[in-house]
């Protein structure tokens, strides 16, 4: 447990706030738009739906991520030499982060929050009713994370890109 507050942790005080609120405002807004454009009677069978689409789409985004990670671990690029060499602005425990590490950060936190989402779409039906606020309420968080996930993964992938094949 302490390990995931610590990951957490790392991947919060190596934020940028515009950019963490941008993901956050985004997330938030589709949560809303699917509210407001789902009836009351329609929301348990989107929410049944949903989670059975959550658990191939989480599957084939985990696999991404892990392809990801491991090609920057991997990789043997003079770009991502240099990328450990160049530092950023944000400091863990009194240590500057380069930007090799910023990445690899943002990387495991996506992983983490993939499997907690999978997780958690595996264990809606036995401790959930889509009929019940709790179930609704599992259900939006799962959305907002889900939709957090894709913003980062994005802005993650267009980081890697840009390091792999920017010119020196």
């Amino acid at each position: 447990m302490l390990n995931l507050i610590i990951i957490l942790s790392d991947y919060f005080r190596t934020r940028n706030l515009q950019g963490l609120l941008w993901n956050i405002t985004i997330s938030s807004i589709i949560c809303v738009l699917i509210h407001v454009s789902t009836s009351e009677c329609q929301l348990p069978q989107l929410i049944n739906s949903y989670i059975n689409n959550t658990l191939n789409v989480l599957s084939l985004i985990i696999g991404f991520s892990i392809a990801l990670f491991t090609l920057i671990i991997t990789a043997s690029n003079p770009n991502i030499d240099e990328m450990k060499k160049t530092y950023t602005s944000f400091k863990i425990s009194g240590k500057e982060v380069s930007l090799f590490q910023h990445i690899l950060i943002t990387m495991i936190y996506i992983i983490l929050v993939e499997c907690l989402l999978l997780l958690l779409s595996l264990l809606f039906p036995f401790f959930f009713d889509p009929y019940d606020s709790s179930g609704k309420i599992a259900f939006y968080i799962s959305i907002f994370l889900l939709s957090h996930i894709i913003i980062c993964n994005i802005s993650n992938t267009m980081n890697v890109y840009f390091v792999l094949c920017k010119p020196l």
